[in-house]
């Protein structure tokens, strides 16, 4: 097991897991139970300013989890977090995004789990199925994978990847999913959100995220996945 590291290929790592890297203000003051997060850290260093930030509609932190960790809780009405420029964290051909968290119901077609604002790549939960998907556009349009069953209130670890034109994801670990055939991201200018996609919000207790310009090695991959999988006790 290992958390998400610079030396495995990661950009940024976000976690909410121990608390120590939220804030109720501009990184100066830890949350507590049930204070609002205004900036989320992350924890790698990579990237200058890649914290997540928000003014207004802030989310939750709360202790007390899957597994005892604790977590950011998004309402699915207004709750929403901004960092950098999706350029700064991914690449248009490769990237490796992974999230740990759970959902508190799927209600609304492609509610968004994170999403550049542009929407030019994005991971939604959607009612077709109740399943978590990814989404990327090439130019010529969307492609996405076929996605995972998820059940609401259920934590899960969800990673998904391009590289080589092609785009691929996995719940947990279970078996990687078939390649479905995506060229480069059309544009990566527009900034990283968390919690929405178009006006959709979501519901969720969000624990970790992290987000990388290359394919993440699957052996580096898988490690992570385990990390968050005992983090939450799954």
């Amino acid at each position: 097991m290992s958390a998400p590291t610079a030396a495995q290929g990661w950009r940024e790592y976000w976690q909410a897991l121990d608390g120590s890297d939220c804030y109720s203000d501009a990184g100066v003051t830890p949350c507590n139970n049930n204070d609002t997060c205004a900036q989320w850290n992350g924890t790698l260093g990579v990237v200058a300013g890649s914290e997540f930030a928000e003014a207004a509609d802030k989310p939750t932190f709360k202790t007390g989890g899957a597994g005892g960790s604790s977590y950011l809780d998004f309402d699915g009405s207004s709750n929403e977090m901004t960092s950098n420029a999706a350029s700064d964290f991914l690449a248009v051909g490769a990237k490796t995004l992974i999230i740990a968290c759970s959902v508190d119901a799927i209600l609304v077609n492609n509610d968004g789990v994170f999403q550049d604002s542009g929407g030019y790549i994005y991971i939604s939960v959607t009612t077709t199925g109740d399943k978590i998907q990814f989404f990327n556009w090439d130019g010529p349009g969307y492609d996405n994978t076929a996605g995972h069953a998820i059940v609401a209130g259920t934590p899960f670890v969800y990673t998904c990847w391009h590289t080589g034109g092609n785009i691929y994801d996995q719940l947990n670990l279970g078996s990687a999913s078939s390649a479905v055939a995506s060229g480069n991201t059309s544009d990566l200018s527009n900034t990283f959100n968390l919690g929405q996609r178009g006006g959709n919000y979501l519901g969720m207790n969000l624990y970790a995220f992290a987000a990388a310009n290359v394919e993440i090695a699957e052996a580096d991959r898988n490690a992570v996945i385990r990390y968050f999988m005992g983090q939450l006790g799954i």
